[in-house]
């Protein structure tokens, strides 16, 4: 693979990070304003737990904090070193240099916003199972994260080049390792339920679909998380442009799997709204199978329908 040079690099982390920002940004306000105006019920009444919503919003803002500023430390370090710097004749000096207090600054906002995206997620899958056991391992595997972002946060200013840093490796395979554990059993346990659930239960999402969108989120997250590694184990320069986009990256993964989740329920709701009567989002319809299907009624019971009802919502706490 064939180097650039710094100035390079961070150009293009320039374009990249302002491009997938403004993905970002779009997204991230078109599923607060489907979150906030499709979380009520149709009567008034919450139709999510005050305490689920609040946990999602909050997290939410704090990732879309952590990733702007991220964003505006690549804008204010490229204008410093291409304008600022020396006259902008020391761009390459300015862009290798580990010390500046302004790297150090965009360090901890995208740690954060990392550690945000792998909680965010972990959360989800403490939604879907509930069960202390199997959210042990990613929890474990975020700790590690937290550490190795902290040493990295901390060693970075002090290294020559950053091919010395012994902290960015674990780093990616700690979030590796929780994104794609967390989108295995999730996905499983959506299956499951679906599989179960098969001709008895109709919704305004169907469960295979909402697997798809979580999979799908969940693939460009850690695709690109591939391309940084490859790249910093190689000792490239474009590294850099894969970590200063890497937040916005993280960002557009969560946002993605709200906006099209709520997307696709206003728009399956709304061509309801044409017939004779309107079916609300909150609404699950039963269709008892014939009496001769007890195999099918027993499985089924023995998920409970309270599983069946809320496995797709309670994923995305949007509406139930």
């Amino acid at each position: 693979m064939a180097d650039v040079t710094f100035p390079f690099a961070n150009l293009l982390s320039l374009t990249l990070a302002s491009l997938f920002y403004g993905m970002y940004f779009v997204l991230f306000f078109a599923s607060m304003y489907l979150f906030l105006n499709r979380g009520i019920g149709p009567r008034g009444s919450a139709s999510t737990p005050l305490l689920m919503k609040s946990i999602i919003f909050i997290s939410s803002c704090a990732l879309f904090l952590a990733v702007t500023v991220n964003w505006v430390m690549v804008v204010y370090r490229n204008f410093l070193g291409f304008i600022f710097f020396e006259g902008g004749l020391g761009a390459a000096t300015f862009f290798n240099s580990n010390a500046q207090i302004s790297e150090t600054v965009q360090n901890v906002f995208l740690s954060l916003s990392v550690a945000f995206g792998d909680s965010m997620i972990i959360y989800r899958l403490w939604v879907v199972w509930s069960n202390l056991w199997i959210i042990i391992p990613p929890i474990m595997s975020l700790l590690g994260l937290l550490i190795s972002l902290v040493i990295t946060i901390i060693e970075t200013p002090r290294l020559s080049t950053i091919a010395e840093d012994t902290g960015i490796t674990p780093i990616t395979v700690f979030t590796l390792v929780t994104n794609v554990y967390c989108t295995g059993f999730i996905s499983w346990k959506i299956y499951k339920i679906s599989q179960a659930a098969k001709g008895l239960v109709s919704s305004p999402i169907s469960l295979p679909r909402v697997t798809a969108i979580i999979v799908e989120s969940a693939a460009i997250y850690t695709s690109w998380v591939i391309f940084y590694t490859v790249t910093h184990q190689l000792n490239r320069n474009v590294q850099f442009a894969a970590q200063n986009s890497l937040p916005a990256v993280v960002g557009i993964a969560n946002s993605l799997i709200y906006a099209r989740v709520g997307l696709g329920r206003a728009i399956e709701n709304s061509s309801r709204t044409t017939g004779s009567m309107v079916t609300s989002p909150a609404t699950v319809t039963m269709r008892f199978p014939p009496a001769s299907s007890d195999a099918a009624a027993s499985d089924t019971d023995s998920y409970g329908m309270q599983d069946i009802a809320k496995a797709a919502p309670d994923i995305l706490r949007y509406d139930t």
